[in-house]
């Protein structure tokens, strides 16, 4: 969540996060023009 903060100013900002249990089940991935990605 930090760098979401840090990065916040950047168009096109996305933050997914996983919402599945468990300890190493949570990811997330941050993404300042999730355009280009996809």
């Amino acid at each position: 969540m930090d760098a979401a903060e840090r990065l916040r100013d950047l168009p096109g900002l996305a933050l997914l996060e996983s919402a599945r249990p468990g300890r190493n089940a949570r990811w997330s991935y941050l993404a300042a023009d999730p355009v280009a990605v996809l």
